[in-house]
């Protein structure tokens, strides 16, 4: 599947969902790595979690050399919690808020997705274009309808090239993330709510 035309990263993001029949969807990357059992054993998570939307797992950002650049085994914390019951008090959803951001969270845009709820939350298409931040709001739309299941093992490697680092010098992260919350929730009111909610069941 190509494109006669480079219509930019957003476009094709939609092409391939739109065209796409599977009940499990991903995006992948040209020059990432992925263990060879890195669909399996996600689609196994996703098989015995109905109330999970998206299968990830720990992960790496490497160079273009292979080189590790940064681990990132506290992603896992975005799981939902659970008490001893095993019932969901705290959703994947309200943990991905709160998760500093330095745990990768927004890495979560590269698992095992279930396809019917990605056409769903229609995030491609209200965010897309946003630049930085959009894959945070893609992520945050998905986990409203569901939580998000981890493998323990390390399974992907994120490449990063000299131009995606450099493209992160000088973002103002702040002023990005807020736009972020007011994409998700739409007002600062609504926002708000929501955050004292979430600290009223902590």
């Amino acid at each position: 599947m190509r494109q006669e035309t480079n219509r930019g990263a957003t476009a094709n993001f939609q092409y391939v969902l739109d065209e796409a029949v599977g009940e499990y969807f991903m995006w992948a990357a040209h020059d990432d790595w992925w263990d060879p059992n890195f669909i399996q054993e996600l689609a196994l998570l996703l098989d015995h979690d109905i109330m999970a939307v998206v299968a990830f797992c720990r992960m790496q950002h490497v160079h273009v050399g292979g080189e590790v650049f940064k681990t990132y085994p506290n992603i896992t914390l975005v799981s939902p919690k659970k008490n001893k019951q095993g019932i969901v008090v705290t959703s994947s959803f309200r943990r991905f808020l709160l998760q500093n951001l330095i745990h990768g969270k927004v890495n979560i845009i590269y698992g095992l997705i279930r396809r019917k709820i990605l056409i769903k939350s229609d995030s491609i298409r209200k965010w897309g274009d946003w630049g930085w931040g959009a894959d945070l709001l893609i992520v945050a739309q998905i986990l409203r309808y569901g939580n998000v299941v981890f493998s323990n093992n390390f399974l992907f490697k994120k490449c990063l090239n000299p131009d995606s680092l450099g493209s992160l010098k000088g973002k103002n992260v702040n002023s990005n993330f807020m736009k972020i919350l007011l994409g998700v929730f739409g007002t600062w009111k609504s926002y708000h709510r929501y955050i004292y909610g979430i600290w009223l069941v902590q």
